[in-house]
This record gives C-alpha cells, sequence and structure tokens, in this order.
C-alpha cells in the first residue's frame, strides 16, 4: 500500500453541495449517486485545494464563501516536503491544506494552517495527488498532454538541461534583435554625435561661465567711463594749450605793462594746474580695461551658452546633463556594435547546445515511449481490450523549451488495423479504459483519484475495468465516482451523494452502511429498489468482494 493516501477530504459550500466530509481508507473508496447531485464537484474541489485555478461559479448559496480542507498522510521522507520547506512548511507525517475563496476569486491558501503563496505552494504539491476528470480523454489529441505524460518517465536533469539551453538561445537571438534595431536608428546615432561634438566644443565650465558675465557687465560700464575720460582728455589738452598761448601772449605784453606781471603769474599757475589734470586723466584712463575685441570674445561665447540653453530648455548643468547623456548613448551603440560582431558566434554556440541537449532528450523520450507503450499495451487486455495496440510517437517537430518533438499517442481496438491517433479513432468507452491504463502504468504509489472513468462502458468491459481499480487499489490509494454498480461494488468504501429535493438544501454525502449500500447498488443495477435488484445487488457484492462503509 502507498505511504502517501489522503485520509480526509471536507468541503463546505462548493457548487451544490453544502458539506461533504470523507474519512477514507488507503485502499479502494467509491463515490456514487444520482446524476446532477455534484459527483464530480468532489473531484474539481480537491484540485482547487491542490492550487488549481478557483471559479466564481464554484461558490455555492449557502454562503459568500467556498472552502475545501484536505488532510494527507504523507511519510515525513517523501519529497514533497523538501518542496514546501522553502515555504516554511516543516515535515510531519500528516500535511493538512486549506483553500478558501469567494465570488471574486480571491481567497487564502494555507499549509499546516500557515497562509502560504499559492504559486510556489501549487508548485510544490503538484503530482502528490493524480486526478484524472471525466472529461480528460477530450486532451488526448493534445501534443502537449501526450509530451508532459511521456516526460514524467523521463530524466529530469534532460528535461531542465534543454529548457535551459532553450531560454539561454532565445535571450540571445532576442539580444540580437533588440541591437540590430537600436544599431539601424542611424539618424539618431548622428544627431547624438553632432550635440556631443557641439556640447563639448563649448567647453562648459559653470563657474567660470556664470563671472564671465559679470566681467562682461563690468567691460561694457568701463567703455562708458572711458569715453568720458577721452572726452575731459581731449577739453584738458585744449586748456592746457588755451593757457600756453595766453601765457606767451602776457609775456609780451609784461615788457610793456609791468602790471600785467600778476595776471601772467595766475595764467602760469592755471597751466601747471592743467598739466597736472592731464597727467591724472592719463592715469585713470590707463587704468580702465578697454580691450575691445576680448569683450567681443566674452560676448560671443555667452550667445552661444544662451542659444544651447533655449534649445535644450536647461540651465549649464542641465547641458553638461545632456552631454554626459549622448556620451552614454554613443557609448551603447558602441558597445552594440561590438557585442553584435560577437554575438553571432555565441548564438551558434548556443543553438548548438540546444541541439545536442534536445537530441538527447529526443533519445530519451523514445526510449521512455517504447517502454511506457508496452506497459499500456499489456494493462489493455485486463480491460477486455485484447486485440488493441497502443504506441507513442516521438516524431521531429518545432523546437522549443521542451525540445524539439511532437509526442502522438496512437490506437487500435481491432488486430490488423494500423494505429492513428487516439482522438481520431477511439470511441469513448476505449478511451476510458486507455485513460485508466495510462495512469496505471505512470504512478507506482500515491492516491488516484478517477472522475467517472468507467464512463460509457457496459457488460463485460465494465466487469474487466473493476476488477482491475480493485486489484490497484490494493497497492495504492484510489478515490472513484462512478455510475457503474459493478465497479462500487468492489470498493472498500462507499459513500452516495444524495441532491435534496429543496434547493436551499444542496447536496450531501452519506457514508454507506452495509445494508445502504446493498441498496444503492441496487439502485446503480435497476434505477430503482425492487427484492430482484437487492438480491442481485446482494450477489454482487458478495462476488466481488467489497467492503463496508465502516
Amino acid at each position: 500500500m502507498g505511504t502517501t493516501w489522503i485520509q480526509q477530504l471536507a468541503i463546505e459550500n462548493v457548487g451544490v453541495i453544502r458539506t461533504a466530509e470523507l474519512d477514507m481508507t488507503p485502499g479502494f473508496n467509491v463515490v456514487t449517486g444520482e446524476s446532477g447531485a455534484g459527483k464530480s464537484l468532489l473531484v474539481s474541489a480537491l484540485d482547487t485545494a491542490l492550487g488549481s485555478r478557483v471559479q466564481a461559479d464554484q461558490v455555492g448559496t449557502f454562503g459568500p464563501r467556498a472552502r475545501v480542507r484536505v488532510a494527507i498522510a504523507v511519510a515525513p521522507e517523501e519529497p514533497v516536503w523538501a518542496g514546501l520547506a522553502a515555504l516554511g512548511v516543516e515535515p510531519d507525517d500528516l500535511l493538512l491544506v486549506q483553500r478558501e475563496w469567494g465570488r471574486d476569486g480571491r481567497g487564502v491558501f494555507r499549509l499546516q494552517g500557515q497562509v502560504v503563496p499559492l504559486g510556489p505552494a501549487r508548485a510544490a504539491l503538484s503530482g502528490l495527488v493524480d486526478l484524472s476528470g471525466q472529461h480528460e480523454h477530450q486532451q488526448m489529441g493534445d501534443v502537449g498532454y501526450a509530451r508532459t505524460w511521456l516526460d514524467a518517465g523521463v530524466d529530469a536533469a534532460s528535461l531542465e538541461a534543454v529548457a535551459r539551453a532553450w531560454g539561454d538561445t532565445s535571450a540571445l537571438a532576442r539580444e540580437r534583435e533588440g541591437l540590430r534595431e537600436q544599431a539601424g536608428h542611424e539618424a539618431a546615432v548622428q544627431e547624438w554625435r553632432d550635440e556631443v561634438a557641439m556640447l563639448t566644443a563649448l567647453a562648459i565650465d559653470p563657474p567660470a561661465d556664470e563671472r564671465l558675465a559679470e566681467r562682461v557687465a563690468r567691460a561694457h560700464a568701463s567703455q562708458q567711463v572711458a569715453a568720458g575720460y577721452q572726452a575731459a582728455l581731449d577739453n584738458v589738452e585744449a586748456a592746457v594749450a588755451g593757457l600756453a598761448a595766453a601765457e606767451r601772449a602776457l609775456g609780451s605784453v609784461v615788457e610793456w605793462d609791468p602790471a600785467a606781471a600778476s595776471t601772467l603769474g595766475l595764467v602760469g599757475e592755471a597751466a601747471a594746474t592743467a598739466g597736472e589734470v592731464r597727467h591724472e586723466v592719463y592715469q585713470r584712463m590707463a587704468d580702465v580695461d578697454q580691450d575691445a575685441g576680448e569683450v567681443s570674445a566674452w560676448v560671443e561665447r555667452l550667445d552661444r551658452l544662451a542659444r544651447a540653453r533655449r534649445r535644450y530648455d536647461t540651465d549649464l548643468e542641465g547641458l553638461l546633463a545632456i552631454l554626459a547623456d549622448r556620451r552614454r548613448l554613443l557609448e551603447a551603440v558602441e558597445d552594440a556594435a561590438f557585442r553584435l560582431s560577437r554575438l553571432d558566434a555565441q548564438i551558434a554556440e548556443a543553438e548548438q547546445r540546444y541541439r545536442a541537449a534536445a537530441e538527447r532528450v529526443t533519445a530519451a523520450r523514445r526510449q521512455a515511449a517504447a517502454e511506457a507503450a508496452a506497459r499500456v499495451g499489456a494493462v489493455l487486455p485486463e480491460l477486455d481490450l485484447p486485440d488493441a495496440v497502443f504506441t507513442i510517437e516521438v516524431e521531429p517537430g518545432p523546437p522549443g523549451p521542451h525540445g524539439a518533438d511532437t509526442v502522438t499517442w496512437r490506437f487500435s481496438a481491432n488486430a490488423g488495423h494500423e494505429p492513428r491517433p487516439v482522438h481520431r479513432v477511439a470511441s469513448g468507452g476505449e478511451r476510458a479504459r486507455l485513460l485508466l491504463a495510462l495512469n496505471l502504468v505512470r504512478r507506482t504509489s500515491g492516491p488516484l483519484v478517477f472522475d467517472e472513468v468507467d464512463q460509457g462502458l457496459g457488460g463485460h468491459a465494465a466487469q474487466r475495468v473493476a476488477s482491475v481499480l480493485q486489484e490497484l487499489g490494493r497497492r495504492q490509494q484510489l478515490l472513484v465516482v462512478s455510475h457503474q454498480a459493478v465497479v462500487a461494488a468492489r470498493a472498500e468504501r462507499h459513500w452516495r451523494i444524495v441532491k435534496h429535493r429543496d434547493d436551499e438544501a444542496g447536496s450531501t454525502l452519506v457514508p454507506l452502511a452495509p445494508a445502504d449500500r446493498v441498496a444503492e447498488v441496487a439502485r446503480m443495477l435497476s434505477g430503482s429498489i425492487t427484492p430482484v435488484a437487492l438480491r442481485h445487488a446482494e450477489d454482487l457484492l458478495a462476488a466481488t468482494g467489497g467492503g463496508s462503509a465502516d
């Protein structure tokens, strides 16, 4: 018997189910009931509890939220605990899972009573319970579904290697595409080069350039001062010349009019004073900066800086930041060109690694396909398909993270017929039995959940399926939702889901005692409970060795 098994499944307010609680045996458990009572909801509720996507219509009318609790016996050495350790969940001998959600899809996911993030928890719990829904056979034509099933028998390291190689190759290809796109904007690159040349030529120095404006202002003031001094000098020169002429004229007068000597003395003093004034004006003019050529250069520089500031609508510090940004962009372009020159070789190497990894996966898949097909083929006669042929074809397909293979299930129910894709040739009953066979060979331990896998079967085929399920139940836990009396009769524990006529009451789950179980099997056999049906049910239970509810 498997060491991992569901001890209890408790459901509240899921669809038409008000409450349901299953205390299960490690062996063969079965749930029966009328159509529409909610049997399949048990399977979907369990799937939801283990992390699948919730739906708004899953929440019943008996409250604002739905809740599912699962208690699973898991030995402390089982690998699932290693994945849960990252979530802070310590190993135990019992794993408690609870999920509740509202109609808005929002909810809470708990492990061992503590809230954990759904995504990592779902990944850690993946594969703990193997669920097969009644519509799973519709996916048999999906190559992804077939590949995923087959890859359970392929070395995980090989699958990880091909996924990693694909990721590396894809990342390099995306980088190359981005670099090519960037290199293709030559006009923008040329504009960046022109901007760098212009801003570099300005040799922007914010502190010095701010002082330059002050110097230009002072230079303009100096020119006005110099002009005033020049005018004063011109007049002083005229005065000096006039006083000298007056002094000469008075000198000739003194000889004839001695009284003019005092006037001559005053004129001499005035001439001396004028000479001192002229010297002072010269000195002042020498101290004034009148280099018109240098002032003109300063003004031109300030004008170039002003035009650059208006163009970018920023100050001098902003211009320096723009210069640094354009240089960075040009460096990136140059790096891109260098990177592009090496990427082709790197991509070629990555593609070679991917091809080698994909070839290893292909070889492993073909070996696994041959072994799995042989195991499934050995089971099919036990399911009343004695002449059936089942093959798994691994053929070249488009490359991707899973390798470069297309996996197809092929099936033929009759001898001499060439196997063709399952979804094209298998009937509903054949698909159900094939699905059971696939599940039988896929796992060796752990719970298996089948939702009406016996749907569409009758007579001998149903009996063979029931026999296989009973034998499987001796090795690992089964939870089977069934319409078949021969299947239900072989279970160790039996529940009936009852839909009450009062819509507000919903459906409830009832564990069946031996007498009640006879009545339920009788109902399944004839549609009504009659003396004949009861006798038939008693005989069937006795012949199959089905257990009781207790």
